[in-house]
């Protein structure tokens, strides 16, 4: 995988399956660290489909999804689920907003079970069917807060190809990042 962040500071990342290496702009060398060694949030968060809800779904139990009621427009379905791991007293909840397709539009994280303490919101637009039945979404928008501070988080991708020749070395650490890229794992 290679992925290219282009603001507020741009960066590069590529992963082999054994090793992800990341290079900021403002970094004298690029950092390789084996795959292998990384936590499994730090694996999702590199291997996750970029433009797509996979990352915050992850996050939930896929036992515990109830259909809510109360349905809110406009979307086809919505769906209500703990946190991975919470127990079942735990008041905080998600709510995952489905279209007429099923496809996930909107994730919303709240403190409590009455939806009224919103912790995060997540929403992906511009949907491109890339495949039969496999949609990216060309903008995703997060909103949540740190510190008493919010943050917004825009992503969104242009001029996406799909089934197109690239050249193998655009996934060479070794070529993007130069010999520095063969130095020893960071740790």
């Amino acid at each position: 995988m290679r992925a290219e962040t282009l603001a507020p500071v741009r960066r590069l990342a590529i992963v082999d399956g054994t090793h992800a290496w990341t290079k900021g702009e403002t970094d004298r060398k690029p950092r390789r660290v084996a795959f292998e060694d990384q936590s499994a949030a730090q694996k999702v968060s590199v291997l996750c489909v970029p433009a797509s809800p996979e990352e915050v779904l992850d996050s939930l139990d896929p036992a515990s999804g109830v259909d809510r009621p109360d349905l809110v427009a406009p979307y086809a379905r919505q769906v209500v689920f703990r946190s991975r791991g919470a127990a079942p007293e735990s008041p905080g909840r998600a709510l995952v907003s489905l279209d007429e397709l099923g496809r996930v539009r909107a994730v919303d994280l709240f403190a409590d079970a009455d939806f009224r303490w919103r912790l995060a919101a997540y929403v992906w637009d511009a949907p491109v069917e890339v495949l039969p039945g496999v949609w990216l979404f060309g903008h995703s928008s997060a909103e949540t807060a740190a510190n008493g501070q919010p943050i917004a988080l825009t992503t969104r991708f242009d001029n996406l190809r799909v089934n197109q020749k690239l050249p193998p070395d655009l996934f060479d650490a070794e070529k993007a990042f130069g010999e520095s890229a063969a130095a020893k794992d960071s740790r």
